[in-house]
């Protein structure tokens, strides 16, 4: 990832919430073959952590191809945050050209298979992300229906090795340009603006403040 001064993520807490927030990934193996699927961040996701390496969990369908030659090979996963397109007319000054702005996080580590047992908490673990209530209705996730998932998916960790995190959100320009910015994305009727536009409120980059 092209890394410019000012526009890294280097906090470890913004890099957890990031990956927790926006956790629907790409895992790309080093024949460039990629899969899309959520990720689950094991150790490095709390304070108890600070100092151990992050660590990722998933699954494959098994009958994705993909998986079979990944035990124990490098990995790259990419997780994108809000992006959108930036007209050059929203600047104060001139002239310009059109860009698109947007946050990313990488994270580049060796992948193992894991066992039915740590499959099934990756799984449950992804449901206490997403839905937790749903742990508690054992009419609709029964102890049958996890054993048939077993029979069709590969559960695996990623001890990761390397992690690079950017915001392109314009927070180099003037004042005045992020304003312009600012106010175009936040009065935009495209989500992805919107978007975008409560991204760097929140985290306080790009907004002319």
């Amino acid at each position: 990832m092209y890394l410019p001064r000012g526009q890294v993520i280097a906090e470890r807490e913004r890099i957890v919430t990031f990956v927790n927030e926006f956790g629907f990934g790409v895992l790309v193996s080093a024949d460039l073959e990629a899969t899309h699927m959520p990720f689950l961040l094991l150790d490095g996701s709390c304070s108890d952590d600070a100092e151990k390496p992050f660590r990722l969990a998933g699954h494959f369908a098994k009958a994705n191809p993909h998986w079979k030659a990944l035990n124990g090979q490098e990995v790259l996963v990419i997780f994108s945050g809000p992006h959108a397109y930036v007209s050059p007319t929203w600047y104060a000054g001139g002239p310009n050209v059109p860009t698109w702005n947007y946050a990313a996080v990488h994270m580049r580590g060796t992948l193992r298979f894991v066992s039915e047992d740590e499959t099934i908490d990756i799984v449950e673990g992804l449901m206490q992300q997403y839905e937790p209530a749903l742990l508690n209705d054992r009419a609709i996730v029964t102890a049958e229906y996890q054993q048939r998932l077993l029979a069709a998916v590969v559960g695996f960790e990623i001890a990761v090795s390397r992690v690079d995190g950017r915001e392109k959100l314009g927070q180099q320009r003037s004042k005045e340009d992020q304003q312009g910015v600012f106010q175009a994305l936040r009065s935009s009727s495209r989500n992805d603006a919107s978007a975008l536009a409560d991204y760097m409120q929140q985290c306080g980059l790009g907004i002319g403040d």
